[in-house]
């Protein structure tokens, strides 16, 4: 149990629907999602705007799937790090086993708008923001279970234009510590 508070809203990142947009993606980008899914159900995120393609799969460490309500070893740590400020590197918290990590199932092998983000496990999916500047502004990814985005389980982001040519961009990635 990690909150006394037990009317807990479905949120992502840690932040309501009407914060400020933390993603903010250029157009033309080509990005890398995770979607971390910290409890026992599943989840079909949807990202507005794009189609993508499912990477993989992999589950934290300690999971046992015969066993719906245990909470695996590496979903608590990962959960207790992030509340004391003390997140390291999230491979830390993964199954690095050969069976930790899965490919795509077969129906999710072409562009995909929903994905199964499945119980105690980080989905990763990759796309590209489109060129068009008609789409340049504001949208949402979001859980696709009505309940979830009834309850804030949904966030902002907004298409941004390209930066112009030869620009060099820098940005540092605050779970694995690293600049790209």
């Amino acid at each position: 149990k990690f909150d006394s508070d037990h009317h807990l809203f479905a949120i992502l990142n840690m932040m309501n629907f009407d914060e400020a947009v933390t993603e903010n993606p250029r157009a033309g980008d080509v990005e890398t999602w995770e979607f971390l899914n910290l409890t026992g159900v599943a989840h079909p995120m949807h990202v507005h705007l794009l189609d993508f393609l499912v990477l993989n799969r992999t589950r934290f460490r300690d999971f046992q799937g015969s066993d719906p309500t245990y909470v695996p070893g590496g979903v608590a740590n990962y959960i207790l790090d992030r509340r004391n400020g003390t997140l390291k590197v999230l491979s830390a918290s993964l199954d690095a086993t050969a069976s930790g990590t899965r490919p795509p199932q077969a129906n999710e092998m072409g562009p995909k708008d929903v994905v199964h983000a499945a119980p105690w496990t980080v989905t990763r999916v990759v796309m590209q923001w489109p060129t068009n500047e008609i789409f340049f502004g504001p949208y949402v990814y979001h859980c696709h279970i009505l309940d979830h985005e009834d309850n804030d389980m949904m966030r902002p982001l907004e298409l941004r234009p390209p930066l112009p040519p030869d620009t060099l961009w820098t940005g540092f990635d605050r779970i694995d510590n690293t600049w790209s």
